[in-house]
Parts: C-alpha cells; sequence; structure tokens
C-alpha cells in the first residue's frame, strides 16, 4: 500500500519507508499523553488520473483514543440524564387509565399501516444514501445500500448513542472494498442532505406556527434545524481554509480531500436527487404520525401534522439525548398540544412512532447475523 498506513504497535505506521513522520500526543506545555502511543504517517502519492484517497487502512488498527473514553461516559451520562427528566416531566402529566384505554381500543390496521410508513421511510433512506454516494462518484450497489443501512439503523436504535448509524454503515462499505474517503464524503453529503430536507418543512411549518398558538416552538425547530445544516455546511468548506504551512500536516490534507469530494459532490444532479429524497423520508413519516393517530381515534389534521412533525424530529436530532428519546416525545407533546390535541393522546402517538422506528430497524439486526462483515477486498470506487 504506497503512502499508507498500517499497525505500529499503539499507533500506525507507512505501509513503505519513505517521507515517515512520527507524531505524538502531546498535553499543552509538552507532556505526552498517558496511553496515547503516537502514530507515523507517510504521505499519500495518488496515481495519475486516480483523484482524490484516503491514505489510511482502517484494518485492525488501533487508534489511540483511549484517553477519550472517560469523556464519552460523562457525554453519555448527560445524554441518558437529558432523557430521563424529559420522561419522567412527561409521564407525570399522563393519564394513564386513558393511555390504557386508547391502545386497548386502537385500530390495528390504521397502526400497521403507519408502522408500514416508517418502514418505508427507512428503505428511503437506504436509496437516499446511494444517490449521495453517486454524488461523489461512489457505485454502491443497491443491495449494499440497504444492508449497510438498515444495520446501521439497528445499532442506532438498540445501543445508548454508543455507535452511530453513520459510523456502522460507513465501516460496513469500507469493509465491502470501497474506497475511505469517497464513503466518508458520501456521509457527509447524505447527513447534509437529510439535514436539508427537515429544514425545508420545518420552512413550511413555521408558516403556520409563527400565526398560531406555537411561535416560540416553530422558531427553535427552525434554530436547530439552521445550526445543524450551517455546522455541515461549514465543514464541507473547511478545506477553503487555508492552513499555515508549520501545521499542515498530512492528516489534515486527507481530511481536507474528503471534504473536497463531499463538496463537488453537492453540485450534481444526484445531490438534487438526495435532497428530494430527503423531503419524502420526512413526508413518509408525517404520514405516519397521521395513521398512528386516526388507529388511537385521535386523528391529527393533515397541517397540523407537517406543522409539528417536522420540527419535532429536528429537535430529535440534536445530539443531546439517547436516539431522540424524552425529546421526541417532548417536542411532539408541546406541538400537537398547541393544535388542540391532548397530552395523553401526543404522548401516545410520539411513543408509537419511536416503537415503530425501533421495531422496524430489527430487520438490520437479522441482516447482520445472516450476513456478517467479510475480510475487506481491495479498494474500489
Amino acid at each position: 500500500m504506497v503512502g499508507g498506513l498500517r499497525p505500529h504497535g499503539r499507533g500506525l505506521a507507512p505501509a513503505s519507508g519513505a517521507g515517515r513522520r512520527r507524531l505524538s500526543a502531546r498535553r499543552p506545555g509538552g507532556r505526552a499523553l498517558p496511553n496515547a502511543g503516537s502514530w507515523d504517517i507517510a504521505p499519500a502519492v495518488p496515481k495519475e488520473g486516480e483523484g482524490f484517497r484516503m491514505p489510511v487502512s482502517f484494518d485492525n488498527a488501533a487508534p489511540p483514543f483511549g484517553q477519550f473514553a472517560g469523556r464519552a461516559k460523562w457525554l453519555l451520562a448527560a445524554k441518558a440524564a437529558v432523557t430521563l427528566a424529559v420522561v419522567v416531566w412527561l409521564l407525570r402529566r399522563v393519564d394513564w387509565l386513558l393511555a390504557v384505554q386508547r391502545l386497548e381500543q386502537a385500530d390495528k390496521g390504521w397502526l400497521f399501516a403507519g408502522f408500514l410508513l416508517v418502514c418505508g421511510g427507512l428503505l428511503v433512506t437506504a436509496i437516499r444514501w446511494q444517490g449521495a454516494c453517486a454524488a461523489v462518484n461512489l457505485s454502491l450497489p443497491f443491495g449494499q445500500a440497504v444492508h449497510h443501512s438498515w444495520v446501521g439503523q439497528f445499532f442506532g436504535q438498540v445501543l445508548p448513542a454508543g455507535v452511530g448509524v453513520d459510523a456502522v454503515r460507513g465501516w460496513l462499505a469500507y469493509r465491502s472494498g470501497h474506497a475511505a474517503d469517497a464513503v466518508v464524503a458520501s456521509l457527509l453529503l447524505d447527513r447534509l442532505a437529510g439535514l436539508l430536507g427537515l429544514l425545508l418543512l420545518d420552512l413550511v411549518a413555521a408558516v403556520a406556527l409563527l400565526h398560531d398558538a406555537a411561535p416560540d416552538f416553530a422558531l427553535a425547530g427552525l434554530l436547530a434545524g439552521g445550526v445543524m445544516v450551517g455546522g455541515f455546511g461549514g465543514l464541507l468548506l473547511l478545506n477553503r481554509v487555508p492552513l499555515p504551512a508549520r501545521i499542515r500536516l498530512r492528516a489534515l490534507d486527507t481530511v481536507q480531500a474528503m471534504l473536497k469530494g463531499a463538496e463537488k459532490g453537492v453540485a450534481t444532479l444526484a445531490a438534487a436527487r438526495t435532497l428530494a429524497l430527503s423531503v419524502l423520508v420526512q413526508m413518509l413519516f408525517v404520514g405516519a404520525v397521521l395513521l398512528l393517530a386516526r388507529g388511537l381515534g385521535a386523528p391529527i389534521g393533515i397541517q397540523a401534522g407537517f406543522a409539528v412533525v417536522p420540527i419535532a424530529l429536528t429537535l430529535a436530532s440534536l445530539p443531546i439525548s439517547l436516539n431522540g428519546w424524552g425529546i421526541r416525545e417532548g417536542a411532539m407533546v408541546a406541538g400537537l398540544h398547541a393544535q388542540g390535541i391532548g397530552t395523553d393522546d401526543a404522548f401516545l402517538v410520539s411513543v408509537l412512532l419511536g416503537t415503530a422506528l425501533l421495531i422496524g430497524s430489527l430487520p438490520g439486526g437479522v441482516l447482520w447475523l445472516v450476513k456478517p462483515p467479510e475480510p475487506r477486498p481491495s479498494a474500489r470506487r
């Protein structure tokens, strides 16, 4: 592997001997971090016409991330605290006798129809990622897109925010033989398209809510969506930032190369289709909420659904709770209550939506067991 990295103790070493450069993780003041080890970084020299590529191999590598384990535990604990606090606050406001009655008398046909729409949204999400891959010239077969996306959804739902959906599907795509730089670029583009799709529907919702009883709810959704879209958009423009020569490491060059690939993909027809699919995904989730509410005997109007659900999903996307639980329910209750829906019904609808997402992701666990990742073949675009 020319210009690549290979495992080297606790760090990574270049596959060839030329251009070796050792980096050690240190605290301010020059003291080395404990258990940090070091990385040997070598320049990646792409062949003519090859384009940018990721000069790193993830196979059997063990980057020195042990020093961040403590921070991750505290972050996980903080998310759990937020989720627990919101759920407890909601539970104290729900009439459980009425809620149980609603579930017992629910029309199971409408509930199942809502569940099917949720599964449809998960399928379209996989197709959207395939479109994002096409935008960065990565040929991802439909079967792989569905497999990797659904497995990622499964781990994203069942694990307490320890492993992200993007991390799992990206790793699976890499293990399938695709170039790591193109995989990362496709994930960035897919995530940006998903957030833009939500933000577009948030704007539609804001038009209704700003003149309704919940202007603060609309502004919160717009602010959250704008911050996330701005963050990802700014990340894509990071490759345009001129860096001083003294800090231009090969690792930073690699990151900027990946971002450049994602930025180029934004201005393609495939990216436009990806954005359209993002809007379709959110519309399917809105439709699922309407059907679930109808099944409970508490129908929600189409206007109310499009005014509340996209903003609730946007707020649930913020990385401040466990997989969106608690935030999604609280936002749904607040938004639907402003539309004249009772707290009990709004809470049940939001819980059913979260449950449908959880159950809908279970096929990913089956796919993981039936077709586990295989040893990585040679990289391909």
